[in-house]
Order: C-alpha cells, then sequence, then structure tokens
C-alpha cells in the first residue's frame, strides 16, 4: 500500500508479438534462469507504492504465464487478461481492469531492470503533472534521412529517449485514450497519445540499464549487466 490516498495500479504489457527474437517470446525468454517479465513483476508486486497490477499477455503466452503467477504466489493479487491486436488496445483493456485506481503505472514486461527508484520518482511527478516518464538524453548524432542520404542534423541537446515505466493520472489516461479511440488514431506509446489531447508529459532521467529486450543479443547484454552488478546503480 502506498503512503498517500491516492491508489496506484500498474499495467505491465505482455502481449507483443515478439518477431524479432526469432525464437522463444522475449516475455518468457529465460534471463539468468528467470523468464524476463519476472524481473519488473517482482518489482511492482514488492513495493509499497503500488497497489494493484495487471498483467496483459498475448493469447499465446497466457497458460504459461498463468503456470508462472501460480508457482511464485505473491502476495497482491494479479490480474491476468488477454490483451488486443496493438499496444494501445492491451493498455485500454489494462485501464479498464484497475478499477480501483487513481494513478496508473504503464511498463513494457520486456524492460526487465525496473527500479523502485523509478517507480518513486514517476509518481511523485505525475501528482504534479498529470503524466511523466522515464527517459535517457540521446548521445548520439542524429539525422533526417531521404533516399538514404543525409539531409538535416537534429540538435541532440533536445532529444530525449523515451522509455517506460510511464506515469498517469488515470482520468487524463482514460480520456485520451477513449477519444483516441473515437478517432481511430494510434500511438507508439501513451505519452505520445496523452500529448495528441494537449497534455504533456514531464520528463525524468532514468538508467541506461534500462533496455528492452527485443532480440537475442538483448537477452545477452541483459545477462551481462546482471552479472555486472549495475543494476544497483539504477
Amino acid at each position: 500500500m502506498n503512503n498517500t490516498t491516492q491508489k496506484v495500479g500498474a499495467i505491465l504489457l505482455a502481449a507483443g508479438k515478439s518477431n524479432r527474437m526469432g525464437g522463444p517470446d522475449k516475455i518468457i525468454s529465460q534471463l539468468n534462469k528467470m523468464p524476463t517479465f519476472w524481473y519488473p513483476l517482482k518489482i511492482l508486486a514488492h513495493s509499497k507504492y503500488v497497489d494493484e497490477i495487471t498483467i496483459v499477455v498475448s493469447k499465446s503466452n497466457f497458460d504459461s504465464i498463468n503456470e508462472y503467477l501460480n508457482n511464485w504466489n505473491f502476495i497482491k493479487t494479479i490480474n491476468l487478461l488477454i490483451g488486443g491486436e496493438l499496444r494501445q488496445d492491451s493498455v485500454k483493456i489494462g485501464l479498464n481492469s484497475l478499477l480501483d485506481s487513481d494513478i496508473i503505472i504503464v511498463h513494457d514486461a520486456a524492460r526487465p531492470f525496473l527500479s523502485e527508484k523509478m517507480l518513486i520518482q514517476g509518481i511523485k511527478e505525475v501528482d504534479l503533472t498529470g503524466s511523466s516518464s522515464v527517459a535517457i538524453r540521446s548521445t548520439d548524432s542524429l539525422k533526417i534521412v531521404k533516399n538514404n542520404l543525409s539531409i538535416e542534423s537534429i540538435d541532440r541537446s533536445k532529444i530525449w529517449n523515451i522509455q517506460t515505466p510511464q506515469f498517469f493520472k488515470k482520468n487524463i489516461l482514460t480520456k485520451s485514450h477513449d477519444n483516441a479511440s473515437k478517432l481511430n488514431k494510434y500511438f507508439t506509446d501513451d505519452t505520445s497519445l496523452v500529448e495528441s489531447q494537449g497534455y504533456s508529459t514531464k520528463i525524468f532521467a532514468g538508467s541506461t540499464t534500462n533496455i528492452k529486450i527485443t532480440t537475442k543479443n538483448d537477452l545477452h547484454l541483459a545477462e551481462a549487466i546482471i552479472k555486472s552488478g549495475k543494476l544497483n546503480e539504477s
């Protein structure tokens, strides 16, 4: 239970198709002898700042994930739902299940290295702004390219790479999803969705270890991060 009068619900997105993995679903791929989604779920399940959790999964991995949950016996009740065709559909399904929450956390299950520090900062920021997200500054030189030719350079000092977790006041996220559905508009993440409705998102610095696993090489990198002990710095 968090220390405010507001309840916090978390949506853990695990319904992706994992096309780029070329093998097992990235969500249940083994990372240091545990499935990838166990790592962020453990943080959410043990956090005193999170009151309720919904995992949104694909139809194909529902049984596997349900079996894992039955074996782990987390104290918190965890809802397990089948997601939609697109990410935005899955978020809305999760959102509709968190009936008692005032603040919503959206996190990719393919990002195993969620931390309590991120949760604390995100909840603090969203209470002030209505929308907040962890991100890291871009360190690469950026170009706009047309027909494989560079046509413009972008000032990287203004560029942040958005990650999850993302945090929202529930009324803002619900209204934004409802309006987007009416207009049949789809977005790659929920900060983009709420921004399309006129809301600003407070960005705060995250960690370079907060990687998203999309390929087998990412799994190898995640294993190296665990072995290095760098998670203690997140």
